[in-house]
């Protein structure tokens, strides 16, 4: 059986610092890392109805460059990504499902971020991660987000 983590991916700082993180999980312990981002018409406005399609490829271009730069020229461990419309919270939990953790960054950055995280927390079917206000980076700064240790 495959262990996985999954990871909330926005544009954001909280995302980015969430990402980071993960990617460091998965690395150390060779586990997949899920990779999701999420759209819906709430927040992408006309454009979300005047053309689905490119928020859809416009939200999966976004998340790659993402990847690219929270590697930063590391070996990356698996990735899968997943992009889909609909709730953050709900779609969180629902690819959630089975995965050994479920990663999110900092709330707080936004009102919306608070509810993802209080949404994520109530139905989650795994453990739920969320970082620390002040983390940082995992190859520096004074507050990092502790290692786990997998069994």
């Amino acid at each position: 059986m495959t262990q996985f983590l999954v990871v909330g991916v926005d544009d954001t700082e909280a995302g980015r610092q969430a990402l980071i993180w993960a990617l460091s999980e998965g690395r150390d312990g060779w586990k997949t890392v899920k990779a999701v981002s999420v759209w819906n018409y709430d927040y992408n406005g006309v454009d979300a109805l005047l053309n689905p399609d490119a928020v859809q490829e416009k939200t999966a271009q976004k998340l790659d460059l993402a990847i690219k730069e929270a590697l930063d020229g590391q070996a990356p461990p698996p990735i899968d990504t997943v992009v889909q419309q609909g709730r953050p919270d709900e779609v969180l939990c629902t690819e959630a499902s089975g995965a050994r953790a479920l990663i999110l960054g900092p709330p707080g950055s936004s009102r919306r971020s608070g509810h993802v995280v209080a949404g994520c927390l109530r139905r989650a079917p795994c453990p739920v991660v969320v970082l620390p206000q002040s983390y940082e980076d995992p190859n520096g700064g004074r507050h990092r987000a502790r290692r786990f240790r997998w069994h």
